[in-house]
């Protein structure tokens, strides 16, 4: 929620403090700035270059050079003869700069390992806590379908990994948070290619994989948080197991 501030204030405020960057960082951090106080909303209009010229005291170049950098990034919405928008929330991104920040970190097995086991329990925990019996439908009708691609073996291995995935997918959204189910995607995005290869291996980690999954929708269809670390551990470690296995034959 925006404060007792007016936006000419807070805008007068941001220029009185400009730091010693380049206009263009300069202008991207002043909506950055809008929009964590509340200034700026989703699905607001910016304010014309012109306007902008004016109240950041930078050229219309650095302007237009700053929109399109967080139109790239999703940030905002150019309109051909209507104006600059604030995007709404996930519409129209070419990059998602969190997720491409994340793939150039190049996490090693554990950092990868120890935020799964972090975040997968968290989010069983609240799916336990927000399933509803339509969504636990959904998600063992996923389940059944993983287990019938599942029995082709490598014939429809990636409708399997396909399956595998989405189940995931259904699991982040049952978080009831966005922030969350953005995380949790941003990883299973990551890992996705892993997935992929895994499950074209088939071999024991495939029925692993089945049997993991089976064991999540167990525990989310009885409630049973205090399963969560064990269901977790086991889902993780096949993981783990089968990434280490590649690694040691250099594949």
């Amino acid at each position: 929620m925006a404060n007792a501030q007016s936006f000419e204030e807070k805008i007068s405020l941001i220029v009185a403090q400009k730091p010693s960057q380049s206009a263009v960082d300069f202008v991207i951090n002043a909506i950055k700035e809008l929009l964590v106080d509340g200034h700026l909303r989703p699905g607001d209009r910016i304010p014309s270059e012109t306007e902008l010229t004016k109240l950041l005291s930078v050229s219309r170049g650095s302007i237009r050079e700053a929109m399109k950098i967080l139109s790239v990034l999703g940030v905002v919405r150019i309109k051909r003869g209507d104006g600059t928008y604030i995007a709404e929330s996930g519409e129209g991104v070419a990059i998602d700069s969190i997720f491409f920040s994340f793939v150039l970190t190049q996490p090693s097995l554990k950092e990868i390992y120890d935020l799964r086991m972090l975040i997968e329990a968290g989010v069983m925990d609240m799916a336990i806590g927000n399933a509803t019996e339509e969504d636990i439908v959904q998600l063992q009708d996923c389940q059944e379908k993983m287990v019938v691609a599942a029995g082709h073996g490598r014939a429809k291995a990636d409708d399997t990994a396909r399956l595998d995935l989405t189940f995931h997918e259904i699991l982040g959204r049952l978080t009831g948070n966005r922030l969350i189910q953005r995380i949790y995607s941003y990883i299973m995005n990551y890992l996705s290619q892993s997935v992929y290869e895994s499950h074209r291996r088939q071999g024991e980690y495939a029925q692993k994989a089945i049997d993991s999954h089976a064991m999540m929708l167990d525990v989310i269809k009885k409630r049973e948080i205090a399963r969560v670390p064990e269901v977790t551990k086991f889902a993780v470690d096949t993981w783990r197991t089968l990434i280490e296995t590649d690694a040691q034959r250099g594949t």
